[in-house]
């Protein structure tokens, strides 16, 4: 699963970030700020911009951090939790079961 990963990021955005989200099971907050991030913190889809997100176990995730990453995917911004504005965060998503 890990070299299909990086091999499809090498094919997309070779030259942006790869970054990696294992957050199944976790509360929904904590799921939800690793996903977007909280205050100054960035989370793990602005910390991708221009790159790669691979998210494990989607189906394990929470419904209110799902319908974020659906927000996210379609607007290519985020808000972070605790704040009013908006970051940019456009990345090549790819899902692992």
């Amino acid at each position: 699963k890990d070299g299909l990963a990086r091999a499809l990021h090498a094919l997309v955005t070779p030259h942006g970030p790869l970054v990696r989200l294992a957050i199944a099971g976790y509360p929904e907050e904590d799921a939800l700020r690793a996903l977007v991030g909280h205050g100054n913190v960035a989370g793990a889809a602005e910390q991708a911009h221009g790159g790669t997100l691979v998210i494990e176990e989607t189906a394990g995730l929470p419904a209110r951090v799902q319908i974020a990453l659906l927000r996210l995917l379609k607007s290519g911004r985020v808000q972070r939790v605790g704040t009013e504005h908006d970051v940019n965060a456009k990345f090549q998503v790819n899902t692992i079961a």
